[in-house]
């Protein structure tokens, strides 16, 4: 009995010794794996520490790793850069940059920005400069986070980016100054070309002037001459009649009312030969004499009353002279009143507006302006016909350009017939804009070149008469009004439309 229990705890010691084998076999296993494992990891790690190295080393920045404790920086470490091998050796920009963060003067500078950094774990960049062997030197810095006390700092040379600005800020000056010169240049080409067509009208202006400064002056000698030599003969002659006649005298003074305009050298030949064979028909004594007054008068009825009850037709030489005096007076208002449009016109044309505001303007007024200041050529055979849209609104823009922009396309068009033809001006408006044509009736513009027309100093007008700016200059302003122009041409029809927007009311 005693056997079977000795061999039945032999057998027991013996599982008991196998089990603890393979347990001690497992963990064997199990720490060689680990071992394994923390070998490679190793291997890893010095693997990834020659790459980082390497990869520090072939940097060109400053690399920094700073630690902070409590209210200050308390350890800075060095990465491996290798500045030295695109720098200046004497350039010792890592020393310098390190010893500003200690230096009195920017030290508490520094210092505010790792602290950010580390208060809200997000990095920064920002560009700073250290004056290096008497040389200034900009970097652009960038500071990140590694964990509650630490960042690493990197900066970068940025002199070349800064020099580029630099030029760039310099080359934006230049352009804007010479922006600013090209716009004052296209003002003065605009004003140029706007003289030159001032320059083109100086002729015929001074023409449209001297004609009523003549009238004035010729119907100023008739009554300087009347009032000399006739006032007191005609006083006479009127003294001398009884009163019923001086009655009947006033009655037909009264009822003569010269035509306007007056009758022309040709009417007034027509009209005296026609009266001196009716007087002569009747058996009037100095048929020709009276025919002669009633003509230049433009009375077309003689007066056979007042001819039968006084003979002597002294009274009729009476009212030639005072109706001669009263067509003088009339003819120098009109010429006055024609003499103040053209300069009225002038002066409207001649504006120039610097302040730069838009301001209302009555296009057919506008137009109008243009067309006084064209009348010269205009009369050598030119018909004008308008077709303007009644009550217009007025238009918001800068009217002395708008005078401009009328004033070359009616030039154009009139120097097109040479100044014979038909000019055809039409207006119509819009909710939103305003429409514009100008037609003329000359030989029109050929199909190839019509595209070339708006090009700067492009012209088909011999040398002197045009410098190519007019229609260009037009095209410039229409689209400072943020309008649009365009043109169709054939032979007896060339129109030009200008579309223009209201503007804000």
């Amino acid at each position: 009995m005693a056997a079977e229990d000795n061999q039945a705890g032999v057998q027991e010691l013996a599982q008991r010794l196998a089990q603890q084998e393979q347990e001690l076999a497992q963990l064997r296993a199990e720490l060689k794996a680990q071992v394994e494992e923390r070998q490679l990891i190793a291997r890893q790690l010095a693997t990834s520490e020659s790459r980082l190295r390497g990869i520090l080393e072939a940097m060109t920045d400053v690399v920094l790793v700073i630690h902070v404790d409590c209210t200050q920086i308390d350890e800075i470490e060095i990465a491996p850069t290798h500045l030295s091998t695109l720098y200046d050796a004497e350039l010792d920009w890592i020393n310098e940059t390190v010893a500003a963060f200690f230096a009195p003067a920017t030290a508490g500078h520094w210092f505010a920005i790792v602290e950010r950094v580390l208060r809200q774990q997000q990095g920064t960049d920002f560009d700073y400069r250290l004056t290096l062997s008497g040389e200034e030197i900009w970097f652009s810095a960038r500071i990140s986070p590694l964990d509650q006390k630490t960042v690493i700092w990197v900066a970068r040379d940025i002199r070349d980016r800064k020099e580029a600005e630099t030029q760039l800020q310099q080359k934006n000056q230049l352009l804007e100054r010479t922006l600013k010169e090209l716009q004052l240049m296209q003002n003065e080409l605009i004003q140029a070309e706007k003289m030159s067509a001032l320059g083109q009208l100086v002729a015929s202006i001074a023409h449209e002037i001297n004609t009523p400064l003549g009238i004035i002056s010729s119907s100023g000698r008739v009554l300087e001459m009347f009032w000399q030599e006739s006032f007191g003969k005609l006083l006479s002659i009127w003294q001398g009649y009884p009163p019923d006649q001086q009655t009947q005298l006033l009655t037909l003074l009264e009822e003569i009312h010269p035509p306007t305009p007056l009758l022309s050298t040709r009417e007034q030949r027509q009209l005296r030969r026609q009266l001196t064979q009716d007087l002569e028909a009747l058996g009037i004594g100095e048929a020709a004499l009276v025919a002669r007054i009633c003509s230049e008068i433009g009375l077309r009825e003689p007066p056979l009353a007042l001819m039968t009850q006084m003979p002597d037709l002294a009274w009729l030489e009476w009212i030639y002279q005072l109706v001669t005096m009263r067509i003088s007076t009339h003819n120098i208002a009109i010429a006055t009143d024609r003499a103040a449009k053209i300069v009225f016109a002038l002066k409207r044309y001649a504006h120039s507006d610097q302040s730069g505001v838009r301001s209302p303007l009555d296009v057919e007024s506008s137009l109008e302006t243009v067309l006084t200041l064209y009348q010269n050529q205009i009369k050598q055979g030119v018909t004008v016909e308008r077709d303007y849209t009644p009550n217009l609104p007025p238009l918001l823009g800068y009217p002395d350009e708008l005078h401009q922009v009328w004033g070359n396309l009616i030039h154009n068009a009139l120097q097109a017939m040479q100044n014979r033809g038909v000019l055809r001006i039409i207006t119509r408006s819009t909710p939103t804009a305003i429409q514009v044509t100008i037609t003329d009736s000359g030989p029109g513009i050929p199909g190839d070149i019509l595209p070339q027309i708006f090009q700067p100093f492009f012209t088909t007008k011999v040398a002197g008469e045009g410098s190519g700016l007019g229609l260009d200059i037009v095209r410039k302003i229409v689209d400072r009004h943020k309008g649009e122009i365009t043109v169709t041409s054939e032979p007896g029809c060339t129109t030009f439309t200008v579309c223009l927007p209201l503007g804000e009311k």
